[in-house]
């Protein structure tokens, strides 16, 4: 598949993310406007320098913007998703995660309204993400990315799956 990102003009948004793998190339190309973040080129400068930081990350990174926290993400988080992929991209993390959602759904507060990360450690996350509910364990952070007024407009989600660890433990 041919990476366009070279042939795009400096000043324009998509340049932010030239490169990024399979992940780049979508979010280049994805239909912005038929979701809450509008148009890629109305989106604030803060949301354009995190999404680029995630996308040319090699760790699995998600981004979730404004006050729906919409998800975008880069291609080393993308099989945390499993078959929701590439489907949870531009979801409202409510619609993209409704199994989890009473879980999550505080924490992403917390960090919304007060500007706190959180941390989970080995947390469990029945996701339904292959057909069926998986009992899934992750590492993950919730971080507040800051607009450019300093009011928290987004969060930072850094994780990494813990499964297979945890129940090889348990196991033992």
């Amino acid at each position: 598949m041919k990476d366009d990102s070279s042939e795009l003009p400096d000043n324009s948004p998509l340049a932010a993310f030239a490169g990024g793998g399979n992940m780049g190339r979508r979010i280049r190309e994805f239909d912005w406007s038929a979701t809450p973040l509008g148009h890629i080129r109305l989106w604030p400068q803060s949301l354009l320098w995190a999404l680029s930081i995630c996308i040319d990350s090699n760790f699995p990174i998600a981004i979730h913007w404004g006050c729906d926290l919409v998800l975008l993400y880069n291609d080393e988080w993308s099989p945390i998703p499993g078959e929701k992929h590439p489907w949870t991209l531009g979801r409202p993390a409510r619609e993209a995660w409704p199994e989890i959602w009473h879980i999550i759904e505080p924490l992403f507060g917390r960090v919304m309204s007060t500007g706190e990360a959180t941390r989970s450690r080995d947390q469990l996350l029945p996701m339904h993400r292959h057909g069926f509910t998986e009992e899934c364990y992750f590492d993950y952070t919730f971080s507040p990315i800051r607009g450019e007024d300093g009011k928290v407009e987004g969060v930072f989600n850094a994780g990494l799956e813990t499964t297979k660890r945890v129940i090889g433990e348990r196991r033992l």
